[in-house]
């Protein structure tokens, strides 16, 4: 394709990344259905849904580095961006406040978007620090992770007396 007709569909290069940004984040923002209709304990349910919402970061390596930029510098062509993962936010803080009702959900929120793209940029992380090794590498064990280190620490700020989640999972090996 020549790049005269990219400019006969898009006035600049920021509306290209923009129609491209907003393609790939709409594409991967809908909720799968039986996560929203699941007789699943709310413990259970953050761990689908982080499963959900990590995947694409570790298996699709662009997708990862747009979020990242985006999170790191958006741009304001793409600042409709958190528009599109609001059903899965929104679900998340029902889910914290079944958990603990009393939780601060942007407390909850900042530090559920901290821990995951920490997590899913790790490889980033160890050229800086070749110390590390994480344990965890599959969206599943991810999300597992921080579920537990959400619900046991974070929320439990607000409700003291929860029981471990660990104590309570059967399905998740941490």
């Amino acid at each position: 394709m020549a790049i005269g007709a990219l400019y006969h569909h898009f006035p600049s290069k920021e509306a290209i990344y923009a129609e491209t940004t907003k393609r790939l984040f709409s594409s991967q923002a809908a909720l799968p259905a039986d996560l929203m209709t699941s007789e699943l304990a709310p413990e259970e349910k953050i761990i689908r849904l982080f499963t959900w919402f990590v995947r694409p970061m570790i298996e699709n390596r662009n997708f990862r580095l747009l979020i990242t930029r985006e999170m790191l510098d958006p741009r304001p062509s793409t600042s409709r961006f958190p528009g599109y993962y609001q059903d899965s936010l929104n679900m998340y803080e029902e889910l914290v406040l079944q958990i603990s009702p009393k939780a601060d959900l942007d407390e909850a929120v900042t530090s559920m978007l901290a821990v995951l793209f920490s997590y899913a940029n790790l490889k980033g992380i160890q050229v800086l620090f070749p110390r590390i090794k994480p344990k965890t590498s599959t969206p599943e064990e991810i999300a597992a992770l921080a579920a537990r280190i959400l619900i046991n620490g974070v929320l439990s700020v607000y409700h003291p007396r929860r029981e471990n989640l660990a104590e309570n999972t059967t399905e998740t090996h941490i």
